[in-house]
């Protein structure tokens, strides 16, 4: 964690062993446990885990961050919804955009989402963008995803204002020339 500059609290372990289960719960990680690998001879399904995934696309198509805004706004914690797949609490329109957007991903492409949601108490929209990235092992394998989300509700309200000001200026301008040709200057 301290080398990717990310908290154990945002951390997710995917692992195949109960020693890789206690060494994220010891490290204050998440831990998916998948049913392959080396499992000492043990039983996954009795690993202590915050999910048993089939395999790295399942765990993909689960929650490995938290977005802090949504979140507060709806007082739930990341620890509510780790290792919860997005359309167990989400809208099926929401869940299948971000699902639709981890396939591509894993299938090697670099994806850009955005989506708005409304989770003012006022009932505004926040808009975010998702940018997606395979990940690759020394093989040039994909293994995994790598994604950052942003908060982008500021800038989009910037560029609407942007836009209403840019279309002001152009109407005023028009304005201008008519009285300019009705005048006959």
């Amino acid at each position: 964690c301290e080398t990717l500059r990310v908290s154990p609290s945002h951390a997710v372990v995917v692992g195949d062993s109960d020693n890789d289960m206690m060494a994220a719960r010891r490290a204050g990680c998440r831990s998916f446990c998948v049913p392959y690998g080396y499992t000492e001879g043990a039983d996954p399904a009795g690993f202590d885990c915050d999910a048993h995934v089939a395999d790295l696309l399942d765990a993909a198509q689960r929650i490995t961050s938290w977005y802090g805004a949504w979140g507060a706004s709806q007082r739930t914690s990341g620890r509510d919804v780790m290792g919860r797949r997005l359309r167990d609490f989400s809208t099926p329109e929401v869940a299948a955009v971000h699902e639709a957007a981890n396939l591509r991903a894993l299938r090697g492409e670099d994806v850009t989402i955005e989506w708005s949601a409304a989770i003012e108490p006022d009932g505004s929209l926040r808009h975010f963008r998702g940018h997606l990235a395979p990940m690759h092992d020394p093989t040039g394998a994909i293994c995994g995803i790598a994604g950052v989300w942003s908060d982008v509700s500021e800038s989009r309200r910037a560029e609407e204002e942007r836009a209403r000001l840019q279309q002001r200026i152009a109407d005023a301008e028009r304005v201008e020339s008519l009285g300019k040709l009705v005048s006959g200057v």
